[in-house]
């Protein structure tokens, strides 16, 4: 996956790891947030398609806070805690 599909929000696998959940990046439509937006997390079928995907249910699981040339750095709290995240642009599948 590119930068660009990235921001633009194509839907991606983050590993196969068997789980059928796939993510896209939503950027903020708040001009004043700290965030550069979140990402979001659906779970699809092998026959879904990115219509479907868009139409259909899907949870905020990371805040996006900064986005380099090649890194995205995110950020999510579990139980109180916060916990960063920093993956490879380049490590994401996207979608066909």
């Amino acid at each position: 996956m590119t930068r660009e599909e990235f921001l633009n929000g194509e839907w991606f696998f983050y590993n196969e790891s068997g789980l059928r959940s796939v993510y896209k990046f939503r950027p903020s439509k708040r001009v004043d947030e700290l965030s550069c937006g979140c990402i979001v997390e659906a779970f699809a079928n092998s026959n879904d398609t990115k219509e479907k995907l868009d139409k259909g249910w899907y949870d905020n699981i990371a805040n996006v806070d900064k986005i380099g040339r090649n890194n995205v750095h995110a950020y999510t709290f579990v139980m109180g805690k916060k916990v960063n995240l920093n993956f490879k642009i380049s490590d994401l599948k996207k979608i066909s």
